[in-house]
């Protein structure tokens, strides 16, 4: 069986011309694949696998999640589920929390008092910095193993001792291995537990007579071992993450590692297909499934190549935040990749990147810029918003900065800008006009120093 590999499209004999036809049609449909996002594409893939036994989708890890902690109907998703956060696109640009920063604090707190003697910190130091918004580890333990600079039997050592931290979870490689953390506390943890936890894609399935069979027990064990499940806490890192829960999770992860910068899909949402190319007949089928699997390493390959262009293009935004945000086309884009405009167009759409500046859509990154004086080169529309809002976060309470003297203040700063630009970019971040914000210092004034200094003056400019 092959797993996401590529294949060489050959041509279509005329007997099998009712295929190629059939095949046409599926192509045109399976455009469509650079526009969805990771948790939408599994259920396209199952629409143009449908009837074929030579093809399996394999279900991305959140859908798996989903099936065992099924929100209840009316109430809030689970924890771990994505949610509406708050905020509009210079929200999301603007953040500059790095994901899950009060769990990496919480967890070097742990490690303080699991561990005493410094080289163990030191080594537990990058296990901290692999850990995910979950809580699980982002990187194999070979990988952290070599940027700590020790052999794999010892970082396993250490990764046993930090195990133990609060909550029971944290430092889990999968989530397999964070239920289990949590089972064996619990005194749950015997042989068809640890067998139900090893195959958690056939309970989200519902197969309890394979998995009874499997865990050598009767289908009603393995229920109770599920709502047993659904009692632990599969993400125990998420309640350290101060920020808002994003739309929906993203499908680039962008991460800067000790090498430089790595790009990488979001394989807890991603769905891939497995091609069972054994047996006898099935010729077209078989190659239909190798033509989808071709398709879905295609789309994949094409995200990862958009992820690596931005990188190259805003490695000063991803390492320094808004104010270095950098004027970027999809046009830009597509030369950087090869591909056409309208390709970039399609996959961006609904692109979701996590970075170290927080979740951000391709689109919310892209803008033709505004000019500056002289030979500077253009600024990006983005790294704008970011100054207007820090010139209003230093104006005095009582003398807020109008619009037009915000555009003054840029043009000191040689970008060319209108008054009604500026007004456009302020609301585009919530930010009230100069008359509002007087207003509301004026009652912070009236209700913190009644009756004390003298009456507020207009705005600037």
């Amino acid at each position: 069986m092959g797993y996401i590999g590529t294949m060489q499209v050959s041509p279509v004999l005329q007997p099998q011309l009712a295929r190629k036809l059939a095949m046409t049609r599926d192509l045109r449909k399976a455009i469509e694949l650079l526009r969805l996002s990771n948790l939408e594409l599994a259920a396209h893939l199952d629409q143009l696998a449908e009837g074929n036994r030579r093809v399996q989708v394999v279900r991305p890890l959140m859908a798996v999640m989903a099936a065992i902690w099924p929100p209840a109907r009316g109430d809030a998703p689970p924890p771990f589920l994505s949610r509406p956060g708050a905020g509009g696109v210079s929200d999301v640009i603007e953040a500059t929390h790095s994901v899950g920063s009060g769990l990496h604090d919480h967890a070097r707190q742990q490690v303080g008092l699991l561990l005493r003697d410094p080289e163990s910190r030191r080594i537990a130091g990058h296990f901290v910095d692999a850990l995910e918004p979950s809580g699980w580890l982002g990187r194999p333990l070979a990988e952290v193993a070599q940027e700590a600079g020790c052999d794999a039997a010892r970082a396993e050592s250490v990764l046993a001792r930090i195990q133990q931290a609060e909550p029971t979870g944290l430092f889990a490689r999968d989530l397999a291995e964070c239920l289990a953390l949590q089972a064996s506390e619990a005194g749950l943890l015997d042989a068809a537990f640890a067998a139900v936890l090893d195959n958690l894609p056939l309970l989200a399935r519902g197969e309890f007579e394979a998995l009874a069979r499997l865990a050598g027990c009767d289908a009603a064990t393995v229920r109770g071992i599920l709502a047993a499940i659904r009692r632990l806490d599969p993400k125990p890192g998420a309640r350290f993450d101060p920020a808002p829960t994003p739309l929906r999770e993203p499908d680039l992860i962008l991460r800067r590692r000790p090498a430089g910068w790595q790009v990488e899909l979001n394989r807890s949402t991603l769905p891939g297909i497995l091609v069972r190319d054994g047996g006898e007949g099935g010729g077209a089928e078989l190659q239909a499934a190798r033509w989808l699997e071709h398709v879905l390493a295609r789309r994949n390959a094409t995200l990862l190549a958009i992820g690596e262009a931005v990188v190259r293009r805003q490695a000063d935004w991803l390492a320094e935040g808004a104010a270095a945000l950098r004027p970027m086309r999809l046009a830009d884009l597509a030369a950087d990749c090869g591909l056409h405009e309208s390709t970039i167009s399609r996959a961006g759409a609904g692109l979701l990147l996590q970075t170290p500046q927080g979740m951000v859509g391709l689109r919310d990154l892209c803008g033709a810029g505004l000019a500056r004086s002289g030979e500077a080169e253009p600024i990006a529309a983005g790294a704008v918003r970011h100054r207007i809002a820090a010139l209003i976060a230093a104006e005095p309470p009582l003398a807020p900065l109008s619009d037009a003297r915000l555009a003054a203040m840029l043009a000191g700063q040689g970008i060319r800008i209108a008054r009604r630009t500026v007004a456009k970019y302020r609301e585009q971040q919530g930010l009230p006009p100069a008359s509002a914000r007087l207003a509301r210092a004026r009652l912070r004034d009236a209700g913190g120093k009644a009756g004390q200094g003298r009456g507020p003056s207009a705005p600037h400019g």
